[in-house]
């Protein structure tokens, strides 16, 4: 009965979420580059880019696509802000925190993690995808991030790829999921008092 109890109550949760509004700043080009780059993909060897080199197009934000050591880039992300459950800000990155960092990711102003400091031995030009998980609360719909990278004065050459932020959302169950439900409840309870008649 309890194990009953629990998937219901799961099932329940997982009908009552569903994706919500994802924000994207930057595109998922691999770094301006093409083709694909999952995480341990080389940005120079195995990409073909150049350091200190700029990839942009003109739609691409200041800070992604390029070969740099900006300082500390900020940026908004901005979406439509519904019931969330719950957030996940998800960075790529190449060559970051190769020798250096960690470096502090900053989500409205409150520190939600860091780009910890790499020592594999392509640390320097390594594909990373970092995701931070955001408290609900610091949502507001129109959301600063800043990365405090080379914070201060430090010159670690990086380049990022994008950042997106993913919302779930409460919703409430559509009829199908409700009846689905409410139909294993009862298959349950029959099964339940079948078994102590």
């Amino acid at each position: 009965m309890k194990k009953l109890v629990v998937a219901l109550a799961i099932l329940a949760f997982a009908s009552s979420a569903q994706a919500g509004p994802i924000s994207l700043v930057g595109d998922k080009d691999c770094f301006g580059l093409g083709g694909v780059c999952p995480d341990g993909t080389l940005w120079r060897d195995g990409l073909g880019g150049t350091f200190f080199s700029n990839y942009q197009t003109a739609s691409d934000p200041f800070f992604t696509d390029k070969w740099s050591s900006d300082v500390s880039p900020t940026y908004t992300h901005a979406y439509a802000l519904g019931a969330a459950v719950s957030a996940t800000l998800t960075i790529r990155t190449a060559g970051l925190a190769d020798d250096r960092g960690p470096w502090n990711v900053f989500f409205n102003g409150v520190n939600v993690g860091q780009f910890a400091t790499n020592t594999s031995p392509n640390a320097f030009q390594e594909v990373l995808t970092y995701p931070f998980v955001i408290p609900i609360g610091l949502l507001t719909g129109s959301d600063t991030v800043r990365l405090a990278i080379n914070t201060p004065n430090v010159t670690d050459g990086y380049s990022i790829d994008y950042s997106e932020l993913a919302i779930s959302t409460t919703s409430v169950p559509d009829p199908g999921s409700s009846l689905l439900l409410l139909s294993m409840g009862l298959v349950g309870l029959r099964a339940w008092r079948k078994r102590w008649s």
